[in-house]
């Protein structure tokens, strides 16, 4: 339910047969995956054991699993087919012809075709034991009758089930689109134009509130070009910040393996010469990523 919250339809998702444009889900493209370029050179390797779990899990290692970013392309390249439904996953607002092309729900039940196992048959009057082949071969037979009866049964209701999760999603999604298309009429547009004939009657261009509004215009334009110029430029330093944060900590993590290994070299030396294992060094600790500073709005 999450995906199908949170997805948003890409062209990719609508069209199944353009070439991607971001790598596919796989071990090359997942941190810590074996198929990508190491963090550090060569001649320092790093000690396995200072890669958490959490990097050397990936859960992106089967390509083929079925996941729910899957069902929904299968959803929207299904809903994208159809004339009907085409709509529900683009980006166009919905008209209200298009609504009335949504049909309405159906309730259905289990068809009187189909008979319902008879549960009686479970309850034994006698021990199994005392009875003759005859009569067990004839339970048998009655059980197997119940149970292809019981199959039936179950066969239908399941596809009712997923006939009415289907209308439900379809119904989910029409209500989304209806609700952005209300979200849309009630913010209405952005006015920022200067009322010419208000009430239908004009005005003159000189009057003094004219000009008060076309100067209060003009300074909230100045400040919403301001306030983009300054959204940009704290995006961009950011991304400055990580970058440098990221050679930081390639840095330290050289750094730190070389003291292991020098470490681990002294131990050995250490051990040879008679030294008790409680009295060797410690191993020295893994380093914190640095975190991004904290920056006032």
């Amino acid at each position: 339910m999450t995906a199908f919250h949170q997805h948003e339809f890409t062209h990719r998702d609508l069209h199944p047969d353009s070439p991607p444009s971001s790598p596919r889900a796989g071990p090359s493209t997942f941190p810590g995956s074996l198929s990508m370029p190491p963090l550090l050179p060569d001649p320092i390797p790093i000690d396995p054991a200072l890669i958490s779990p959490k990097r050397r899990r990936d859960p992106a290692s089967d390509p083929d699993m079925f996941t729910p970013t899957k069902r929904m392309r299968l959803l929207g390249v299904g809903l994208a087919g159809t004339s009907s439904g085409g709509f529900l996953v683009s980006k166009a607002k919905a008209s209200a012809l298009q609504i009335s092309k949504i049909p309405a729900p159906v309730l259905e039940r289990i068809p009187d075709q189909i008979v319902a196992p008879d549960w009686r048959v479970l309850d034994r009057q006698s021990s199994l034991e005392n009875l003759p082949r005859s009569a067990l071969e004839e339970r048998c037979k009655a059980l197997e009758l119940q149970l292809q009866r019981s199959k039936h049964l179950n066969s239908a209701r399941e596809a009712i089930s997923v006939g009415q999760n289907a209308q439900l999603i379809v119904q989910n999604m029409t209500m989304n689109k209806l609700q952005k298309s209300l979200y849309e009429k009630e913010k209405g547009k952005k006015k920022d134009r200067i009322l010419m004939f208000p009430g239908g009657k004009g005005r003159h261009l000189t009057a003094d509130e004219v000009i008060e509004q076309k100067l209060a215009l003009d300074q909230a334009k100045e400040t919403e070009e301001a306030e983009k110029v300054a959204k940009k430029t704290r995006k961009e330093a950011k991304k400055v910040e990580r970058a440098e944060i990221e050679e930081k900590w390639k840095e330290m993590l050289v750094v730190h393996a070389a003291a292991v290994e020098a470490w681990e070299w002294e131990c050995v030396r250490l051990r040879e010469a008679g030294t008790r294992a409680k009295d060797l060094p410690k191993k020295p600790r893994r380093p914190l990523k640095p975190k991004p500073r904290q920056r006032r709005m």
